[in-house]
């Protein structure tokens, strides 16, 4: 396993994992405290329903009471006891004090649980005035009051609606709910206190686990969702980054075996130059072969030039700056100009078309692209015919010149990388044909920089027809790489 795959798995992908787990785990945990927070909701709503009916006994029975207490003689004492009797809530109102205590002692065991009561202290020796509650009454009017103040309202169907029931302690029902209540739902409770000691309240969802699963849904579905693009995000961050190195060692692995390429490609030349030129000087040579000497080493400074100026070409193409002084020419007459300069070379004799071929571009960067394509020539299209002839471009205003081979051929994984930078499909330093892997990639950009292109496709029956396209007339614009 390579070293930028464990950096992405320790790097990137553990910590993507680790992080779905717990942001799972938080999701989950989050959903249950949406269940926990809807219980307390319950809860306050219990405590409101009870805070309502503490209200409605305080309203009715407090200021009978507080008119009461204010009496300061007996008989109007004892006409206001009466006037508290007589109310629908009351069962009994009388004074405390001894008598008072032993009728209560009296009536605890058989109706003062059943039987709440309120006071007030009078003027009277400090005796309260005890009022015993009527439960009954106040057990009908509880509806009213819930309904008055927004719970049990059977005409809300909102998913927020609730409803009421009130029961004792041994949870006996004393008043159920208007519907029933939803089976196996959560509820909240609240006592009533020391006016209703013995009962309690209890509200219901009236919808049940369906009217908070909606909330727990959503937000398990929006936290998944933002979950999962961020665990996306990331792991799409770390194999861009990936890729980034892996391109970055690539192209390293590229500049440094194209370096070795060229101390390669710069050797044979200088080594023929050197020896030719020490045997010259020796003076052991007789004319022929001081001219074949001669011709050896122009034939080799002129590759070193070739060489330094496809260096120089390349690296103004990649920085941009290659500048195109374009022209209109025949494209067929540099064609076989190119040809007669390189037939020495060749490994067969070219059939060139006589057609004329006009167009409009830089007659060096032709030149160029030319002596590249010839030279791919000598060094795999073997022996066979190499045809070159003219004619229209893939697209209008543009003409065409073909090299057809009868070469060894590409393999479409090779065709599909023969102009990348610095590739060779022989990618050893001790390959029988020289090259430095950037010949055919300079020879693409010069033409896509005029405006053309340059492409490659098999021949049938073997070999491969590399296509030169250039414009016909002038585009209209100034030409930059």
């Amino acid at each position: 396993m390579s070293k930028d795959l464990w950096i992405f798995l320790l790097g990137i992908a553990l910590p993507s994992l680790l992080l779905t787990l717990g942001g799972i785990r938080l999701i989950r945990s989050e959903s249950e405290h949406l269940d926990e927070a809807d219980l307390a909701g319950l809860e306050s709503a219990a405590a409101k329903a009870v805070a309502d009916v503490r209200m409605f006994c305080h309203d009715e029975i407090d200021p009978l009471l507080d008119e009461a207490v204010t009496k300061t003689t007996t008989n109007e004492l004892h006409a206001a006891i009466a006037r508290l009797e007589a109310m629908p809530w009351a069962h009994r109102a009388y004074l405390g004090g001894e008598r008072g205590e032993r009728i209560r002692r009296g009536l605890r065991a058989t109706r003062d649980e059943q039987r709440p009561t309120v006071h007030a202290m009078t003027a009277f020796q400090g005796q309260p005035l005890v009022v015993e509650l009527e439960p009954l009454y106040i057990l009908s009017r509880m509806q009213g009051v819930f309904r008055q103040n927004g719970l049990d309202d059977p005409a809300d169907m909102s998913r927020l609606a609730t409803i009421v029931e009130v029961r004792q302690k041994d949870d006996a029902l004393l008043l159920p709910a208007s519907s029933c209540p939803p089976a196996n739902t959560v509820y909240g409770e609240a006592p009533f206190g020391p006016i209703l000691p013995n009962w309690k309240v209890r509200v219901f969802r009236r919808h049940g686990e369906a009217a908070f699963a909606e909330d727990r849904t959503r937000f398990m579905l929006m936290g998944g969702i933002l979950l999962l693009l961020l665990v996306s995000s990331l792991v799409a961050g770390g194999m861009a980054l990936l890729r980034t190195a892996r391109k970055a060692r690539r192209d390293a692995l590229e500049k440094t075996d194209f370096i070795s390429t060229m101390s390669h490609e710069f050797k044979t030349p200088l080594t023929t130059i050197g020896l030719c030129t020490e045997l010259a000087l020796e003076n052991e040579l007789d004319e022929d072969e001081r001219r074949r000497a001669a011709q050896s080493i122009q034939r080799e400074a002129g590759r070193l030039q070739r060489l330094l100026q496809g260096i120089l070409d390349f690296s103004r193409l990649e920085a941009g700056r290659r500048t195109y002084s374009c022209e209109t020419f025949d494209l067929a007459e540099l064609v076989r100009a190119s040809v007669d300069f390189m037939k020495g070379r060749l490994p067969c004799e070219p059939h060139v078309a006589d057609d004329a071929c006009e167009v409009y571009a830089d007659r060096d960067a032709v030149d160029q692209i030319l002596v590249n394509l010839l030279d791919n020539a000598v060094k795999y299209a073997g022996k066979g015919v190499l045809e070159i002839f003219f004619g229209q471009g893939r697209r209008p205003g543009l003409r065409a010149v073909h090299f057809a081979d009868r070469g060894p051929g590409l393999t479409p994984a090779q065709r599909k990388h023969v102009f990348d930078r610095f590739w060779r499909a022989d990618d050893s330093t001790t390959r029988e044909q020289g090259g430095t892997g950037i010949g055919l990639s300079i020879a693409r950009g010069l033409a896509r920089g005029m405006n053309g292109d340059l492409t490659v496709r098999s021949r049938a029956g073997g070999g491969c027809i590399f296509t030169l396209e250039l414009p016909a007339v002038a585009s209209g614009k100034e030409n930059h790489g």
